[in-house]
């Protein structure tokens, strides 16, 4: 009886990542199919890709967090925090490396970075990643910093909550695959439906 009761929590695990998954990447595959403008050179489409996939993975942590019971249960609520952390640091690798490739891929991109010139676009795209820069090292230099845990857990709330929201506008702002009214439609009503999902089942 163990056995098959510890079966049912790994199957019902794996299922949650399942879903995890598919929910990072449904956006992306959405958008493209509603395109309305033609794709451009591989690398371009490869880093905004990331980029979606990473930010996608960014706002699902509000779900992870929120501390569903149903998803919770075959893990524990420590290893759904841990999966938490790890996942959020390959969230931020894959954002980080939309400009990267961009730049590599042509170097006069690198004037994005200038807040002089740059359009409000790109400053919100550079604010959003220095924003969860700023909250992966606060979280992982916490206790070095001798941070207390109530100042911390505010400003990872609203470090999180700022990138999110910048880099939502940043890629309205870019208006391609958000350029046509049913991407934009479809995007905004997805991240309204997470952000609601999580304020209606908070946590415990």
């Amino acid at each position: 009886m163990q056995t098959l009761f510890s079966l049912r929590r790994k199957v019902r695990g794996v299922l949650w990542l399942a879903v995890y998954g598919f929910l990072s990447l449904l956006p992306l595959v959405i958008l493209i199919s509603l395109a309305e403008q033609p794709q451009r050179g591989f690398w371009t489409e490869l880093s905004v890709a990331l980029g979606f996939i990473g930010f996608t993975m960014i706002c699902l942590q509000f779900l992870i967090t929120a501390r569903f019971n149903r998803a919770t249960a075959p893990y524990g609520i420590d290893i759904v925090l841990d999966f938490h952390r790890h996942i959020s640091l390959v969230a931020v690798i894959f954002i980080l490396a939309h400009p990267i490739i961009l730049i590599l891929d042509d170097p006069q991109l690198i004037r994005l970075f200038d807040p002089r010139t740059a359009p409000p676009r790109a400053i919100l795209g550079v604010l959003s990643i220095g924003s969860l820069l700023l909250l992966v090292f606060s979280s992982l230099l916490r206790k070095k910093l001798k941070i207390k845990y109530e100042w911390w857990k505010s400003l990872h709330g609203v470090l999180a909550l700022f990138a999110m929201l910048s880099a939502l506008f940043h890629m309205l702002g870019v208006q391609y695959y958000l350029g046509g009214r049913r991407g934009q439609t479809f995007y905004l009503g997805y991240s309204c439906g997470r952000t609601i999902c999580t304020d209606l089942y908070p946590g415990h």
